[in-house]
């Protein structure tokens, strides 16, 4: 669930038609933020005085666990308010849509400050840690533990560190609504005991509060492994890392990371603490400023990150064998670097530049050479759901695009295939091959916020196909289209149940994709893919209700090939390549499948693999991939198919399942692939920058 607090001032998107206007007695007037579990308005009370209004989406609002968990939310924020926290208003948990409304304070979040604007100096640390305690301690007055204090939910307000997100903030001794195999909390910032899921107490906020101070002074957490894995091996039994924590601040710091419990400071000391490094970094700076004494040295800090950077030089390094899924941030260029000319539109690529943060992105061990098997980005840019091999089967990871956070992750226990995310950004199907005899089934999943991908149904395809095609939501999210070798089937997103099925196509067994509207499918595939028999290729125009044929164009010279319809649904484009042809783009009448334009890829004949990624919202420019002697990203001018922006990815010896997706907005461009060299995985995400 999005928090107010963390959206920074003057980011307020506005209404959207089907947002609601009112809330209880509060009219709405922007959107803040929303995630899995639902939304988060600006409203506005009677009085006139600004609130931020959580509501909970209607099917998570029909769940008496959801409804459990917002209720306890909302007690939590009561029982702490004051300074502390950010105050509740008002709430009605018990509504037909729960929703609860907040006092809106414009701010930074401690993690946007720091990311933004390097870590902060001795006394300033010592005061957030101030603030810190006193708000843990009232809520631990409450007889409550907050249980996941880390950067991301501490606000830096006018007045004072405020703590946020009492979503999982739990009554000690209390039994939670953890489902099984589920750790709920940030794992870079957990007590050990949070990771041994053993007795819960208010020293375990201390610990974290430990872990919070140490970012806020050096930009990094005190535990830096970069596998799941090693980062409960160091939280449980290893020292923290705390060689870039100025001196005044280690003691501190380092008696709140205790691993026992019992050895933790209080609250009181740690208020007793922070109150004398405050007074002790006033007295030095002034010691230091007295005339004739040398200038202060200015200590080095890591320079502002821009959020441009953070989008356009996200690097997920997902490794299958050795050191697991580390994650490390690219930035994409230094600061007056001097540019080129720029084209109709940029491709901010990763460079190897310095490192501007370090995550967590956790996976299987032991597995060589496997990596990603599949990875798509949703509609509005704001996650990537991708897919891995593990001993125990397949699992489905979710990334925090902004971040490249790992957001949520389940296991479903089968060999995967692709995921697909629905129009709505939360809902997704994941296709593999499971049960007895092994054949392809779905698995439909739901994105809870940012804590949890939660399993609502598994279900056979359709007509038992032995192999495996595509899926693809209608735009309305009513249906899901998904094909194999025995055919094409219409599925209840829901249930998953059957609605229709047809034998594909001749020619186009696979790679359903909807025309906008959603009232035409387009199928085309590569021929003999999902047929042990080769056909020869083309692509079909289907009635999306009955699945009946409109129009149908032969491909015979391709090996391989997908589609993407234009935003205006006049126009098809074909990416492919075959051995005669080699890599070809081809513009299609979206009604007669007639070809009105064709080129060469980059690469021409040497092309021996390509696909779209999909058009930009003004239908000006088409993105792809094509690989030759390199793997390469591509942007391509629709008007004349002149490639005007592209950028390297690898070389073709090492990219292996390579994949391409394209924001809804046209400003994000998702690459994954498998690097054989370093068996591993990785995802990219770039930045396309109108020129």
């Amino acid at each position: 669930m999005p928090s107010q607090t963390g959206t920074a001032p003057g980011r307020v998107g506005p209404l959207r038609p089907g947002d609601p206007r009112r809330v209880g007695g509060y009219k709405l007037t922007g959107l803040l933020g929303e995630g899995g579990m639902g939304q988060v308005f600006l409203g506005r009370a009677r009085s006139g005085r600004p609130v931020a209004v959580k509501l909970i989406r209607p099917e998570y609002a029909r769940q008496p666990a959801f409804r459990e968990r917002f209720a306890r939310e909302v007690a939590a924020a009561r029982m702490v308010g004051g300074f502390h926290a950010v105050p509740v208003v008002d709430a009605d948990p018990r509504a037909e849509r729960p929703w609860m409304a907040t006092a809106y304070i414009a701010a930074p979040s401690l993690q946007d400050r720091v990311d933004t604007g390097g870590p902060l100096g001795v006394a300033k640390v010592a005061r957030v840690g101030a603030h810190l305690a006193e708000g843990l301690a009232a809520i631990h007055a409450c007889g409550l533990v907050h249980r996941d204090l880390k950067p991301g939910n501490v606000l830096l307000a006018a007045d004072g560190a405020r703590i946020i997100d009492f979503g999982i903030a739990w009554a000690v001794g209390a039994v939670t609504l953890t489902t099984a195999g589920t750790m709920l909390g940030t794992c870079l910032y957990m007590s050990p005991e949070q990771m041994r899921e053993g007795d819960i107490t208010a020293a375990s906020d201390i610990f974290s509060l430990g872990s919070v101070l140490a970012f806020a002074a050096t930009g990094a957490p005190p535990f830096r492994a970069t596998t799941l894995p090693g980062i409960v091996r160091d939280i449980l039994d290893a020292d923290p890392d705390l060689a870039d924590v100025p001196d005044p601040l280690v003691p501190l710091i380092a008696a709140c990371l205790a691993k026992d419990p019992a050895a933790r400071p209080g609250l009181d000391d740690i208020l007793a603490r922070c109150a004398a490094l405050g007074h002790r970094s006033v007295r030095v700076q002034s010691v230091r400023a007295r005339p004739g004494a040398p200038p202060p040295a200015v200590p080095s800090r890591r320079a502002p990150v821009p959020r441009r950077v953070l989008l356009a030089g996200g690097v997920a390094a997902i490794a299958a064998a050795g050191a697991v899924f580390p994650l490390e941030f690219l930035a994409s260029g230094s600061p007056g670097h001097p540019a080129g000319p720029r084209s109709v539109r940029t491709l901010a690529p990763p460079r190897s530049s310095p490192v501007i943060n370090r995550v967590l992105v956790p996976g299987p061990s032991g597995l060589v050479n496997l990596g990603l098997r599949s990875a798509v980005l949703s509609p509005d840019g704001s996650m990537v759901a991708f897919s891995t091999p593990g001993p125990g089967g397949a699992k489905v990871w979710l990334l925090d695009a902004a971040g490249m956070r790992v957001a949520a992750s389940i296991a479903l226990g089968h060999g995967s295939n692709a995921v697909v995310f629905g129009p709505d950004g939360r809902s997704l199907v994941d296709v593999g091959f499971g049960g007895q005899p092994a054949a392809v089934r779905l698995w439909r999943l739901e994105a809870i916020g940012s804590t949890a991908l939660n399993l609502t149904v598994s279900a056979a395809a359709p007509r038992a196909p032995r192999a495996f095609g595509a899926a693809a939501f209608s735009p309305d999210g009513g249906h899901l289209a998904v094909s194999g070798d025995t055919g094409l089937s219409l599925l209840d997103p829901g249930t998953l149940r059957a609605v229709r099925s047809a034998p594909a196509p001749p020619g186009a067994p696979g790679c359903p994709v909807y025309r906008p509207g959603g009232k035409v499918l387009a199928v085309g595939g590569a021929p003999g893919y999902l047929s042990r028999t080769p056909l020869g290729g083309a692509v079909c125009l289907l009635d999306a209700a009955s699945l009946g044929m409109i129009a149908r164009q032969s491909v015979p010279d391709l090996d391989a090939y997908s589609l993407t319809f234009s935003p205006d649904g006049r126009t098809l484009a074909l990416v492919g390549h075959g051995q005669a042809a080699g890599g070809v783009v081809r513009l299609l009448d979206a009604t007669s499948l007639r070809i009105v334009a064709t080129a060469a890829l980059p690469g021409g004949a040497d092309v021996t693999a390509a696909a779209a990624a999909g058009f930009t919202p003004d239908g000006a420019v088409l993105a792809g991939y094509s690989v030759a002697g390199d793997a390469v990203a591509w942007l391509m001018q629709a008007g004349t198919l002149k490639v005007i922006a592209s950028t390297r990815i690898g070389p073709a010896s090492d990219v292996t399942g390579l994949a391409v997706d394209l924001s809804a907005d046209g400003e994000t461009l998702m690459v994954a692939y498998t690097s054989q060299r370093a068996r591993s995985g990785r995802i990219q995400l770039y930045q396309i920058e109108p020129g």
